[in-house]
């Protein structure tokens, strides 16, 4: 194994420490060479952050007032026909007695109101000799959807009983 000539020796030493002065002097901040990025996305993240958190706001919103929505709703079809059956307990006696099957108007009327009232609702009450129809409206104000221009909502509620000759 020959070793190299002396001049080419020189030079190879003189260009390794020439790169570590280069290195030394330029630790802790970026040459033109390194730390460039391509295309500049520097600030990209911002926009990518922004867009998230309104994706979660959206969510949160359809899922608070639109939960909203599903309680009011189910609970308006839930008063309504039990306000109706309430109603149709109110049988005439004296009509029973005779052996007919209607209803008291009255007290099918004040039957139906008052499991009404015990919900905090109102609504509508149709008496006939044989049936108890309620028919409420329920109000609902969404909590967040409203900060984007959603206004209330109605929620409707439907029931009928009718009263039948038990044996």
């Amino acid at each position: 194994m020959t070793t190299p000539p002396r001049h080419h020796r020189n030079r190879h030493e003189a260009d390794t420490q020439a790169d570590t002065q280069a290195d030394t002097q330029s630790a802790g901040r970026p040459s033109a060479a390194r730390g460039r990025t391509c295309g500049g996305d520097a600030g990209q993240t911002v926009p990518i952050v922004i867009g998230f958190v309104v994706a979660v706001m959206a969510i949160t919103a359809l899922t608070v007032d639109g939960g909203r929505y599903f309680a009011a709703s189910r609970n308006a079809n839930n008063v309504a026909p039990g306000a109706a059956r309430a109603g149709t307990q109110a049988v005439d006696q004296n009509a029973i007695r005779n052996g007919d099957t209607r209803l008291d108007p009255r007290e099918a009327q004040t039957n139906a109101r008052r499991f009404l009232a015990a919900h905090n609702l109102t609504g509508d009450v149709t008496v006939t000799a044989t049936t108890v129809t309620v028919d409420l409206t329920v109000t609902v104000t969404p909590i967040m959807l409203s900060m984007v221009g959603a206004g209330p909502r109605t929620i409707n509620g439907h029931g009928t009983a009718r009263i039948q000759r038990g044996s």
